[in-house]
């Protein structure tokens, strides 16, 4: 049996927090399971997430790419760890490199 589909709704990455507050806020009231966001800062979106979990208890939230270049595989771990503990179930953390403007430009990695 295929896996059930879930709803999702993109969280944009905007300059107000409280603003993308209300977004998951509504969403979790409409009905949708499932919030993503992406990982091309400001803000940082693992905080963000930490901070959108206590705005909607029942919405699982995924970071598309989390770049594994820009974060030691150290704290990177202990980040996953810590909203894990926050949102147990809810933390969907996708893994890449990312692209060569964002780490070159932003991070200084070449």
């Amino acid at each position: 049996m295929p896996p059930r589909q879930r709803i999702a709704v993109t969280i944009p990455a905007g300059p107000k927090l409280q603003d993308t507050i209300d977004l998951v806020k509504w969403a979790e009231a409409n009905g949708y399971e499932d919030g993503w966001m992406s990982d091309s800062g400001p803000p940082d979106s693992l905080t963000m997430m930490a901070a959108l979990a206590a705005h909607a208890p029942t919405l699982r939230l995924g970071i598309a790419v989390v770049p594994v270049y820009s974060r030691t595989p150290a704290v990177l771990a202990a980040t996953a760890n810590t909203l894990g503990q926050l949102m147990p179930g809810r933390v969907v953390l996708g893994l890449g490199s990312s692209s060569q403007t964002i780490m070159d430009q932003w991070h200084g990695v070449p």
